[in-house]
C-alpha cells in the first residue's frame, strides 16, 4: 500500500512538473545558419504549443538570427564566413544545454542555463526576467567559449573584432521589435497585468557582449593561468547575474 501511494505521488508529480518532453531531434546539433533558423523555428512553435516559457528566449534568439542572416545576404559584415561560424557554434551551445536538461543530465548543464530553465519551469517570473536569464547564460557563459572555438579554428581576433561589435548596432536597431515580442509573449503567457515597470534596458545585452569578447580573448590566451582565471571569472559573473535577475536586483522591463 505504501509503495502504491509513492508510485501515485510520483506519477502526479511528474505529470505536473514534466508534463511533456522534447523529441530528441529538436536538440540535435546544427551545421549552418539556415539549419539554426529552422531548428529554432521548430522549438519556438513547439514551445508555443505547450505554453512552455522557454519560448521567451528561443523566439528572441530566432528573430536576431534571422536578422543576421539577412545582413549576411546584404553583405553587412566583412568576414561573412566567421559570422556564420560563430552563429552556428553559439546556437549549438544552447541546443547542447537544452539537450542535457531534457535528458535529466543536470550536472552537464552550465549553471546559468540550469537556473534559467528552472525559472522557466516555474512559469511565475516576468517575461523580461526570464529573457535576461537566458541572455546571461548565453552571453556570459556560451559566447566566450564560442569565440575561443572560432579563434582556435583559424579566425584571427583582430580581423573579426569589427564584425563582432558591429552586431551591437544591429541589436540596438532591434530593440523596438524585441520589445513587441516580449509584450506579445507576456499577453500570451499571462492573462492579467503583472504591474511591471515601464522601461527596458536592452543596453545590458551590449554590455554583456563587450564582456564576453574579453572573456573569449582570455580563454584564447597562451597562458594557462589566464585561461583558468578567465573561466573562474566567467562562472562568477554569470552566477552573479543570475542571482541579481532572480532576486529582482536588476533593471526589469515592462513585461
Amino acid at each position: 500500500m505504501v509503495l502504491l501511494k509513492v508510485l501515485i505521488f510520483l506519477f502526479l508529480y511528474s505529470s505536473v512538473v514534466f508534463s511533456w518532453s522534447l523529441a530528441p531531434k529538436y536538440t540535435d546539433s546544427v551545421e549552418t545558419i539556415h539549419e539554426t533558423i529552422d531548428r529554432f523555428s521548430e522549438l519556438k512553435n513547439i514551445f508555443y504549443k505547450n505554453r512552455d516559457h522557454r519560448l521567451i528566449f528561443t523566439e528572441v534568439y530566432l528573430n536576431i538570427t534571422k536578422q543576421i542572416d539577412l545582413d549576411l545576404s546584404n553583405h553587412r559584415y566583412q568576414d561573412s564566413k566567421w559570422v556564420e561560424v560563430i552563429v552556428v557554434e553559439f546556437g549549438n551551445k544552447y541546443l547542447k544545454a537544452l539537450r542535457n536538461f531534457e535528458n535529466g543530465e543536470f550536472s552537464k548543464v552550465p549553471a546559468p542555463w540550469l537556473a534559467a530553465f528552472k525559472i522557466n519551469e516555474t512559469k511565475s517570473y516576468k517575461v523580461s526576467a526570464q529573457l535576461l536569464l537566458g541572455m546571461n547564460a548565453h552571453i556570459n557563459n556560451d559566447l566566450p567559449y564560442s569565440l575561443n572555438t572560432t579563434f582556435n579554428n583559424g579566425f584571427a581576433p583582430d580581423l573579426v573584432k569589427s564584425d563582432y561589435f558591429l552586431m551591437n548596432k544591429m541589436f540596438e536597431e532591434k530593440v523596438p521589435e524585441i520589445n513587441n515580442i516580449i509584450e506579445r509573449q507576456h499577453n500570451f503567457l499571462y492573462s492579467g497585468d503583472k504591474g511591471l515597470k515601464d522601461y527596458f534596458v536592452f543596453k545590458v545585452l551590449q554590455s554583456m557582449r563587450e564582456q564576453a569578447w574579453k572573456f573569449g580573448m582570455g580563454l584564447n590566451s597562451s597562458y594557462a593561468r589566464t585561461r583558468i582565471n578567465t573561466m573562474i571569472e566567467m562562472g562568477r559573473v554569470s552566477r552573479k547575474y543570475s542571482a541579481y535577475i532572480i532576486n529582482g536586483h536588476f533593471f526589469i522591463p515592462r513585461y
